[in-house]
């Protein structure tokens, strides 16, 4: 039942609404929840204020709450793509995904013949990270108006970072570009599709123009990853840097001079953690240098797993673990005034500007030698037969997980290799997984949790095992920064610390890179790694 109210009564609860909408920005939560709650008791139909009550107790974890409330603004508001995306991402919080998808199709279902809402909501499925289902849903906006160009160009994007197929992703976008040649966005990303198919001056050289439009940072950050990739590392690092500026990541910039890479005896340089923990370990592998050109006191702010291993790992380093939610600052208090500070990531543009300065280390990262004994004489109670570690999965929503994971099923061909045991890395809970391979195939992997929790566990295993074999993940950072054997199964279009081609990774002379050599096809891969274990091949 719809509630009728009078011009009246809807501008209080306008009026009231617009103060709780205005608290919530200012960030005072109380305040706007009163104010809004104020508002549905002028105007049980105000949607806006039941959207905000929602928002709100998402912000504090109250989702059962915001479910309610989220719900009630889409009642009241059915056609909002807005609503009902924020009500999809909280079932989804809550644990129940089948019923966010089950909400969009019902109202794809209202809304076949609207090329707008359907572009919408194509979107919320690139955000909730369903690949297939965003797909679909582009091509039904095509299939109502064949001429929009941009929904080309979007379904584009799909094709190559969601599936890792840039034929199809360069078909898309050059159709987007014959419906409107100045469509900048199908320019651009048909320049990065080039790129990953191997025209990579083709590349460069369609990124120039694109200088000029307004999201010229984005540009030079993208053509300074394409060169990065195919190991231009010099020119690639010199724009690395504009990875703060064009993608609303967090700069955690401390308020202290930037370090420009020149000695500093007798100061306090600070080197603050960035991105993910696969990224870290990486750029870690500069501190060695940065001890060595400074001559500063060193103070490593990292995330909060890595704290253990980068202590033992870098012996004169004050190490400082911090969640990505603190600023940092309230961390140094006890540490010697800060002189100085870098981003670890932008290291390697003092210290890995060509191939030939990367180090060829044996690990440069050392995990606890205690555990590493224990975790030998648990693995040698398993029996003969090498040890290898796997990993299956591997990224998240943003970051093309379909593209770099292979499903458990898939593994068939190495994990029923005669003689092996083969040991979980995987760091998502996989549980339900590894008991249906032993129920349907009588095959097991082992997991041990305590080993996953605890990223200065997970290294002692790694350094146990034998080999670990793994898509690209943090475990491939881990394996080759500890100097230990790895086979990693590379997707056809890689990110960037993988490089373009070729069977080594610059960062880890322990590790050797396996491609794939079409999109979506990890058959051969599997066949040929199973192989190489059988004849026992290093």
């Amino acid at each position: 039942m719809m509630v009728t109210v009078s011009d009246e009564v809807q501008s209080k609860a306008h009026v009231c609404c617009q103060r709780g909408l205005a608290e919530l920005a200012a960030n005072n939560l109380d305040s706007a929840l009163t104010w809004l709650e104020q508002a549905i008791d002028h105007d049980p139909e105000c949607a806006n204020a039941y959207a905000a009550l929602g928002e709100i107790y998402q912000q504090k974890n109250e989702l059962a709450e915001a479910d309610y409330c989220l719900r009630m603004a889409l009642r009241c508001r059915p056609d909002s793509s807005e609503i009902l995306h924020k009500l999809a991402r909280n079932c989804i919080a809550l644990g129940n995904r089948p019923e966010a998808l089950a909400i969009l199709k019902e109202a794809k279902g209202r809304h076949l013949d609207s090329g707008a809402f359907l572009s919408q909501l194509a979107l919320i499925y690139d955000d909730l990270d369903e690949i297939d289902l965003t797909i679909r849903t582009w091509e039904e906006v095509i299939a109502l108006n064949p001429r929009d160009a941009s929904a080309h160009s979007n379904l584009g994007l799909q094709w190559h970072y969601g599936k890792g197929d840039v034929d199809k992703a360069i078909a898309c976008f050059r159709r987007a570009l014959d419906l409107k040649p100045d469509l900048t966005e199908a320019r651009f990303n048909l320049c990065q599709a080039r790129a990953d198919a191997g025209e990579v001056e083709q590349a460069l050289a369609g990124f120039e123009p694109l200088l000029a439009e307004p999201f010229r940072e984005e540009v030079m950050f993208h053509r300074s990853v394409v060169l990065l990739k195919n190991r231009r590392f010099e020119e690639g690092w010199r724009d690395y840097h504009l990875r703060w500026r064009y993608r609303g990541t967090q700069n955690r910039h401390f308020p202290f001079p930037n370090w420009d890479g020149q000695p500093c005896p007798g100061k306090t340089l600070l080197i603050y953690g960035e991105q993910g923990l696969g990224d870290e370990i990486m750029f870690s592998s500069c501190i060695k240098d940065v001890l060595e050109k400074s001559g500063a006191r060193v103070v490593l702010e990292c995330n909060l797993r890595l704290e253990c291993l980068f202590r033992r790992s870098f012996p004169g380093v004050t190490v400082i673990g911090a969640a990505r939610a603190q600023s940092g600052l309230e961390r140094l208090a006890d540490v010697a005034p800060i002189d100085f500070q870098v981003a670890i990531g932008d290291l390697p543009s003092i210290f890995r500007t060509e191939e030939a300065a990367f180090p060829d280390h044996r690990g440069y990262l050392k995990a606890d030698p205690e555990r590493v004994a224990f975790w030998r004489n648990r693995l040698a109670a398993l029996g003969d037969g090498p040890k290898i570690g796997i990993s299956w999965r591997g990224g998240q929503g943003k970051t093309r997980r379909e593209a770099r994971s292979i499903p458990l099923q898939e593994w068939l061909p190495i994990l029923a290799t005669d003689g092996m045991h083969f040991v979980s890395l995987q760091y998502t809970d996989c549980r339900t997984e590894l008991e249906a391979l032993s129920d349907n195939y009588g095959l097991k992997v082992l997991h041990w949790q305590e080993a996953i929790d605890d990223y200065d566990e997970t290294a002692a295993l790694v350094m146990a095992l034998d080999r670990v074999v793994t898509v690209c993940t943090s475990i491939v950072h881990l394996t080759g920064a500890l100097g230990r054997p790895g086979w990693v199964l590379v997707p056809r279009v890689p990110e960037w610390r993988y490089l373009a081609s070729g069977q080594t990774m610059p960062w880890y002379p322990s590790v050797r890179l396996i491609r794939q050599p079409r999109s979506g096809d990890w058959t051969p891969v599997l066949h040929g790694v199973a192989r190489q274990l059988s004849a026992g091949k290093p």
